[in-house]
């Protein structure tokens, strides 16, 4: 949302300045004729009208965006492919206007809850209004009560390969990954 409101605020100095060039191009047409008219001040309207298109264009690319904090997770230094892996399923899964704030890797096993990077993983992902994303439930946690608090908390997430899961689902292939 601070994006937003910087975008907001060089918008309204554009519109400003837009104004101000408007008042300059009549007060001078007020004392000139036409055919002596300084037309350097329709250049500059037009230049920052087509400033403020690209403005606002840029800013509903900005509003439609995702924010996403990745995070991917081996069990051992042996699984070193895993990460490359899912790291190619979640930027597969990412639209182009979406982006990736940070990205948060861990060898660590999945029984284990209390995971340093999977931890500032999700406090960064609450500071930045983001989605946790990772490419498999079964990254995240193989610990059903895991999955549970993280929802209760508010978090949110998805996990890319089933996208499209509601809470019921998630619990069903936590359980299934807890197995």
């Amino acid at each position: 949302m601070e994006a937003n409101k910087q975008y907001q605020n060089i918008l309204n100095q554009l519109e400003t300045k837009i104004e101000l060039l408007k008042e300059k191009i009549k007060r001078h047409s007020e004392k000139q004729s036409l055919e002596n008219y300084n037309w350097g001040y329709v250049g500059d309207l037009g230049y920052v009208n087509e400033k403020i298109d690209d403005l606002n264009a840029h800013i509903l690319v900005k509003i439609n965006m995702k924010k996403y904090v990745a995070y991917i997770r081996v069990s051992t230094t042996k699984q070193e492919l895993g990460l490359e892996s899912q790291l190619n399923i979640i930027n597969n899964y990412i639209d182009n206007d979406d982006v990736i704030l940070n990205l948060f890797t861990e060898k660590e096993s999945g029984r284990n809850n209390n995971r340093i990077e999977l931890n500032k993983a999700i406090e960064y992902t609450k500071e930045n209004d983001a989605v946790l994303l990772i490419a498999k439930l079964d990254r995240l946690s193989r610990n059903v009560a895991f999955i549970s608090t993280l929802m209760d908390s508010k978090v949110d997430f998805k996990a890319c390969d089933i996208p499209t899961a509601d809470n019921f689902t998630i619990h069903i292939f936590a359980a299934l990954a807890e197995r």
